[in-house]
């Protein structure tokens, strides 16, 4: 027997069983809804495309060099290399992944010396047949290289050229890509991963995400429960509909479905759970006394997240995880219950339905509280975080709001007696918030080299931002670019100190380029213009 048919029927004596779930939607991740099977086929070809993503990568190591000498002779290219009968097994399968790498990654430009603008992927947001279809088919011209169309000297891209070879369109898109320093060398970035990164494990997730689910919290909720794997697979099968309830039975041969508790709704996760007789007396005799026959779910999906987060209860933290525990161990021993009527005939019992209960709610692990203490903890440790910043001249308070595809930078620079020297705001358009949180530090670092101030503290509370430009690592590589020359002014600064700071105690600039975003002003402004922002502002310097 294959291997879903032993999980899906129990036991390899028969070769019939009923499947209320297709393996396809169980051979994906979790926080997908499946149970992170994999299929061996999906993933082999993820780790051969790892081989094809050094060719494309066009990284230093024998084995690379051994197979362009050997398949690569009339072309450089692993994305221009043409098929060829003669390849081996092993070559042909590497050269497969080719057309999937095409739609997975993308070249972040730098001197465009490498990227063949007819063969290679280099501009973002287009599958590889949307690019296709934007070339100009009047231009017929092979083997053109991306440096063909940057000016020279300023390093922008040439729009006459552009517009040549693109429609109008695409044209608008190229010039919106994000370009590295002119001097740089073009890298490959894989385009769902932040920080353009390859791994299998991403190669993977591109070759099921096509018959994956909408990712929902609730998946991880899931299988975060504290508690025994039981209850899990239980929540997972409610919330896939795949518990063989008569409701569900029903849509597949059209038999009727009755509750064979008290033989008068519909055999269906609502009525057992929640509207039956047998659950409303469970429900009201426990120790909440709760009316369950007022809920109402839109789905199965829907319970299941208000089990694991009851909204809707004056209850709150402790007291509604304890709550949540004991709701989801109803469920479970009414569903044994259920079916203990369905297969033996047994009758239920209110009170021994509520010790078994009782049972499964003690053998739950205690409520966590440490995540309380460490908020606490974190907090008071709050004040002495600026007095262990440098004395300086001027500290730079630096923020972003995102509206739409722009991002909103807001600089506000105090004296070390909380005083306003300068307040500065900009516009630039965005692919993401961490690139327009990068566009406030570059701004700030801009202000600073202008009015040479000598020693300065920067101050950013995105923590990923601040971390990045002290590791000189970009976190996101569709904001490369702008990283790399933020990155150049900050080694332009000696005296700088850049530092992150709690969200908490930088309201005044996170206020303003709210206020900017909203109003519309992207410039320098005056202290008087800028004073109910920096009256809110707790510096504790």
């Amino acid at each position: 027997m294959e291997l879903n048919g032993l999980l899906q029927a129990g036991s390899d004596d028969s070769n019939r069983f009923l499947a209320l779930a297709n393996w396809d939607t169980i051979c994906v991740p979790k926080r997908w809804g499946g149970l992170n099977f994999k299929k061996f086929e999906e993933l082999n070809f993820a780790l051969v495309s790892k081989l094809g993503w050094h060719l494309a990568a066009g990284t230093v190591s024998p084995w690379c060099q051994l197979f362009k000498d050997k398949y690569f002779r009339h072309s450089n290219s692993f994305w221009s290399a043409p098929k060829s009968k003669s390849w081996s097994f092993r070559a042909k399968s590497i050269m497969s992944t080719r057309d999937f790498l095409r739609n997975e990654t993308c070249f972040v430009v730098g001197n465009g010396a490498s990227v063949d603008i007819y063969h290679s992927p280099w501009v973002p947001g287009h599958t590889w047949e949307s690019y296709l279809a934007a070339f100009n088919p009047r231009v017929c011209e092979k083997g053109v290289m991306a440096s063909s169309l940057i000016n020279t000297g300023s390093g922008d891209w040439n729009l006459v050229d552009l517009e040549n070879w693109f429609i109008p369109s695409m044209v608008k898109d190229i010039l919106d890509t994000p370009q590295l320093q002119l001097e740089g060398i073009d890298e490959l970035f894989w385009k769902s991963s932040p920080d353009g990164s390859f791994s299998v494990k991403k190669a993977y997730l591109a070759c099921v995400r096509f018959r994956c689910r909408n990712e929902e919290r609730v998946w991880s909720t899931l299988w975060k429960v504290n508690g025994h794997e039981r209850f899990k697979i239980f929540l997972w099968r409610l919330a896939r509909d795949i518990l063989p309830f008569g409701s569900r039975i029903q849509r597949i041969f059209g038999n009727s479905s009755q509750c064979v508790l008290c033989n008068a709704g519909e055999d269906s996760p609502l009525h057992l759970f929640f509207h039956c007789d047998i659950a409303v007396q469970v429900w009201r005799s426990g120790p909440w006394g709760f009316r369950s026959d007022s809920m109402i779910f839109s789905d199965n999906l829907d319970m299941v997240k208000w089990l694991l987060q009851p909204y809707g209860t004056p209850l709150v933290d402790r007291d509604l995880a304890l709550f949540s525990n004991y709701a989801i161990s109803l469920c479970f021993v009414l569903w044994k219950t259920r079916n203990s009527s369905f297969h033996d005939g047994l009758s239920p019992v209110v009170t021994k339905i509520q010790q078994e209960i009782s049972a499964m709610v003690a053998d739950w692990p205690n409520v966590d509280s440490s995540l309380v203490s460490r908020q606490v903890e974190d907090n008071s440790k709050l004040g002495d975080f600026f007095r262990e910043l440098p004395r300086s001249d001027a500290y730079v308070f630096v923020d972003a709001a995102v509206r739409g595809d722009f991002g909103i930078a807001a600089m506000i620079v105090c004296d070390h007696l909380g005083q306003v020297i300068e307040v500065a705001t900009a516009k630039r358009r965005v692919s993401s918030p961490f690139e327009a949180e990068l566009a406030a530090v570059q701004l700030g670092c801009c202000r600073i080299l202008q009015n040479e101030w000598p020693r300065v503290v920067l101050l950013s509370d995105c923590k990923v931002a601040v971390q990045g430009l002290s590791a000189g690592l970009s976190p996101e590589w569709r904001a490369r670019g702008l990283f790399d020359a933020t990155c150049l002014l900050l080694r332009q600064l000696l005296s700088l100190h850049l530092r992150w700071i709690p969200r908490r105690r930088n309201t005044g600039a996170h206020d303003f380029a709210a206020w900017a975003a909203a109003a519309g002003y992207y410039r320098l402004f005056s202290s008087r213009e800028v004073a109910p922002f920096v009256a809110t502002m707790n510096f504790g310097l």
